[in-house]
């Protein structure tokens, strides 16, 4: 997935993007006047339109006012600013919900929702499809060709499922498509199983209900797969329509991390770039580490659903979220290195919700550029404006790309697949958590990587790791298999391999081709008490797991460590297998962060994998790297509350800001943040 090409958002685009969502028919004329100043003032390049505009669109059934929107295209075009367009069926007007109730959508319980509230409609509605259909085709044809427009935005962090009869309709018929006969479907899911196989289509009913079907897998992890493909059908509705009045123009949605709603690798395909929301302290603190490295993971999640173009981020907040628990200031500092934190890890622009905030309802006291005291000399506005400052100095990189050699699988299939099965055997899975304890220990080595998930091409990674491959689907054991036998290296642990792409378990073990790789054979896994841990012992080490350990069967690896305590002491615990020109490493237990480290740093090493920088410095900064076709552009961030003295490696890195050569040390604050320039260069 790797691009080494300099791939801009929109044909047109010279300039990182720097601005956000603007509602402006919320507002009186004055204050909307006063806007086109102020944004210039905070270097505000770019605005998001008719982000739940609906009601000012179209006020009543069939009358539309586009007047007010026309001013705004036509302002935003003179003040040189480029304009991403919403398109507004993320939230339905009074007028839509009320008189046609049955668009609005069913909860599990079987009650519909009344009006209100935001993203609250059926995908399967086919009133709400007629709707959604007459409102972008008005926008497309009216705004198409239209000097400002640079991309559409499609509705808004698109989630959620109905339980509607058109919605257990589609569902009958999107099974009836997949598995062509209820022969079929009874064979994937076992429904022999407590006497509950299907004799007619009309039987089957979406899982969850309070008194419904709960007990099969094969079911909940379809429905999961039908909402997610709901989600994707009704943005391909919207983005056809689009297309067909301007090919040319860009299509996105903003995407929301790991969201288990929709599968992320799936939407993406329909995308001409990526975009995504950021609020990373809803389960952290700006001065914890884990906060900022989770939010780097899903900075090149979303590069990567992107084959590794620039992506958008789309949403984040210029001082506190609405939602957070702690509604905390940032601290000095912070916003910048929020911001470049994002261009670093491959964005082309950082896009606010919101300009301006809003005097009343539910995100009244939403972060925003602009506050309810209305001053540009506010130290919100003016750490957006410093931002901007910077982003405008750093235009070369724009559809810059991040060189890797290293992928991690994060497959939503399989997060479905281990919450479906596990639920009643285990309660403490953590898949997503467990690849964020990969991506950290490459994190702290500054080692860059993509995000990839069982579909995507493998051949030009060295090293591709595939923590709790639970679930095996699109036929990623043969290609697991190649990739290795090529000369690439495999890392993957336990529980992986258990179940096909219908969830049923694999009888006879872990299938081949994936067992002559590993060179293992799964028997059995212990799940230990939350008090409880165990050792292991590697090269006269000792190590902590907790939560898993399993029990292998040692075929032909090589055993690099082994238990030392309970029943299965000296059984392997680690492995490595030797398979055509390249090998695979197995782990049999949920290690302690430092074995995970090691045992990255020996693989890197091994595969001539280099850190991005070998420059010394502290926890808690982060060196990373972004190419053009000229420079590499080098960023060195500091996520502790504390000050950090760094030791560059490189004599002649120029400042990206002033062009003077950096000094081998160099000084940053808390939350302090540098970029440099050089010539290009990776290996």
């Amino acid at each position: 997935m790797k691009n080494t090409r300099q791939t801009p958002l929109f044909p047109n685009q010279t300039r990182l993007l720097h601005g956000g969502d603007y509602n402006p028919e919320q507002w009186p004329a004055e204050i909307v006047a006063q806007d086109a100043d102020l944004m210039d003032q905070a270097n505000v390049n770019s605005v998001t339109l008719g982000v739940f505009s609906w009601c000012a669109l179209e006020p009543s059934e069939g009358v539309f006012d586009f007047d007010w929107l026309d001013r705004m295209m036509d302002s935003q075009s003179e003040h040189g600013r480029y304009v991403g367009l919403a398109t507004p069926t993320a939230a339905v007007p009074a007028w839509m919900g009320t008189k046609y109730p049955e668009i609005l959508r069913v909860n599990p319980d079987g009650l519909r929702n009344r009006q209100g509230n935001r993203v609250n409609t059926s995908y399967a509605s086919k009133v709400f499809q007629e709707k959604a259909a007459i409102i972008v085709s008005k926008l497309a044809e009216r705004y198409t060709g239209h000097p400002a427009l640079a991309f559409w935005h499609i509705s808004n962090e698109y989630g959620g499922c109905c339980y509607g009869p058109e919605s257990i309709l589609a569902f009958r018929e999107w099974l009836e498509h997949k598995y062509e006969s209820l022969e079929n479907l009874n064979r994937c899911w076992w429904t022999e199983f407590w006497s509950h196989r299907y004799s007619a289509w009309d039987q089957i009913f979406p899982p969850g209900a309070p008194l419904g079907e709960t007990s099969i897998h094969g079911l909940t992890l379809d429905w999961k797969r039908f909402s997610s493909d709901q989600i994707i059908s009704f943005l391909t509705m919207e983005r056809c329509i689009l297309k067909s009045y301007g090919p040319d123009i860009p299509v996105t949605t903003n995407l929301m991390g790991t969201y288990a709603g929709v599968d992320g690798f799936k939407i993406s395909k329909h995308l001409d770039f990526v975009s995504w929301d950021s609020y990373p302290w809803f389960h952290g603190k700006p001065s914890e580490l884990d906060g900022w490295i989770r939010t780097a993971f899903h900075h090149d999640l979303n590069r990567s659903m992107g084959d590794g173009r620039s992506f958008l981020l789309m949403e984040c907040t210029p001082s506190s979220s609405n939602w957070y628990p702690t509604m905390k200031l940032k601290r000095p500092g912070q916003h910048t290195l929020e911001g470049l934190q994002a261009i670093a890890h491959g964005s082309d622009g950082v896009q606010y919700f919101q300009w301006r905030q809003s005097a009343g309802s539910l995100e009244q006291f939403h972060g925003a550029v602009v506050g309810h005291n209305n001053r540009s000399d506010a130290r919100v506005f003016c750490d957006v404006k410093e931002l901007g400052a910077k982003l405008n100095q750093l235009d070369g990189l724009v559809g810059g790309w991040v060189h890797t050699k290293v992928a991690i699988v994060f497959d939503w299939e399989v997060l479905w697949a281990i919450q479906t099965c596990l639920e009643y055997r285990s309660k403490t899975p953590q898949y997503t958590e467990t690849i964020l304890s990969f991506y950290r220990s490459l994190f702290d080595i500054s080692i860059a990587v993509d995000i990839v998930d069982s579909t995507c091409d493998l051949t030009d990674y060295r090293v591709v790791i595939a923590p709790m491959l639970f679930m095996l689907r699109n036929g990623i054991e043969q290609r697991l298999a190649s990739f290795v036998s090529n000369g690439g290296c495999l890392v993957t642990t336990y529980l992986s391999g258990w179940v096909d792409d219908s969830t049923k378990a694999y009888l006879g073990g872990i299938p081949e081709p994936l067992r002559s790789v590993l060179g293992i054979v799964p028997e059995e896994w212990d799940e230990l008490y939350p008090d409880e841990t165990n050792t292991i012992l590697w090269d006269r080490r000792q190590f902590t797991f907790t939560t898993y350990s399993e029990r292998i069967l040692n075929v032909s690896a090589t055993v690099l460590a082994t238990f030392e305590n309970d029943f299965y002491a000296g059984e392997p615990a680690l492995t490595v297998n030797q398979y055509g020109s390249g090998k695979a490493y197995y782990i049999a237990s949920r290690n302690e962060a430092a074995f995970t480290s090691t045992l990255m740093q020996q693989v890197m090493s091994e595969h001539g994998i280099l850190p991005i920088s070998n420059a010394s410095h502290p926890v808690g900064v982060s060196i990373r790297t972004r190419n053009t076709p000229t420079e590499t552009y080098v960023f060195v961030l500091n996520y502790a509350n504390t000050t950090a003295e760094i030791s560059l490696d490189e004599p002649n890195l120029q400042d990206a800001y002033t062009g003077e050569l950096a000094t081998v040390q160099i000084t940053l604050e808390a939350f302090g943040s540098r970029v440099f320039r050089k010539p290009l260069s990776y290996c």
